[in-house]
């Protein structure tokens, strides 16, 4: 379309010929027209790129911080944030999502927590992304607390990360474009397969290859668990809150300015 309007202009240009001033005025009246449009997109896209995303970098912030003061600073509350399923607390619930085994632990958390939270917050807003990934890591570990054994210890914010993967398909899948249903087949393939993936772990009972050696030191007037393993329940039930959530909870309408 711009190249259109440009080649209008340069035609009502040679109408004026016979004026130089003129002609040079209309062709550097049109390559002004170019580069501002070119700047225009520049800018549009590197605001886009930088938008903050002030839901999502809160998350990413707690999630660092408790590791920080868990494992760097040694802060002695932190040892009662983790979910103990022999002694659970109210409050370990949602207290053990900020919880982490490991650096690694933490960031493949991170990464996907970055990626989808943003595609989230870009759709509903911080509002929303906090929402959803407290409410599918609750579920996850409400549901473990149930199904796994009592020596185990619940943390991580896997849960939660799965229920984003979830939340962002259908979040995205509600405003159709010829992008967002390419970005659906490719989003949509790499969720389905992980989340398969977890369900056959979990009826299996399969343990991670990756699984390390991990001391848990606020179980120790408890119970001591000798390995991580990975919560391939929390995973599948995270994902299928993340559904309901998007579900049962719709937009709110903007209101149109009078």
């Amino acid at each position: 379309m711009n190249v259109g309007v440009g080649w209008v202009v340069a035609s009502v240009c040679r109408l004026f010929e016979k004026n130089g001033n003129v002609t040079r005025v209309c062709r550097r009246g049109t390559r002004q027209f170019f580069v501002g449009k070119a700047a225009a997109r520049v800018s549009m896209v590197e605001s886009r790129g930088t938008k903050q995303a002030p839901g999502t970098m809160g998350l990413i912030s707690v999630n660092m911080a408790g590791f920080v003061l868990d494992h760097v600073v040694k802060w002695k509350p932190m040892e009662a944030m983790a979910l103990v399923h022999s002694r659970p607390q109210w409050w370990q619930f949602l207290t053990a999502l900020f919880c982490h085994a490991s650096w690694s632990h933490l960031s493949g958390n991170l990464f996907f927590l970055l990626v989808f939270g943003r595609f989230i917050e870009d759709e509903r807003g911080p509002g929303f992304t906090w929402m959803a990934y407290l409410t599918c890591g609750f579920v996850a570990n409400v549901v473990s607390y149930l199904l796994l054994p009592t020596n185990a210890i619940s943390m991580g914010a896997s849960g939660a990360v799965f229920g984003l993967l979830t939340v962002t398909l259908a979040v995205r899948a509600r405003r159709f474009s010829l992008f967002r249903f390419v970005e659906g087949i490719i989003l949509g393939q790499f969720v389905w397969e992980r989340v398969m993936q977890e369900a056959r772990m979990a009826t299996s009972r399969a343990v991670s290859s990756s699984a390390a050696k991990l001391r848990m030191p606020w179980a120790r007037n408890a119970t001591l668990v000798s390995s991580v393993q990975v919560n391939h329940i929390a995973h599948v039930t995270g994902a299928i809150a993340g559904i309901l959530l998007t579900l049962l909870v719709r937009p709110v309408p903007k209101r149109k300015a009078e």
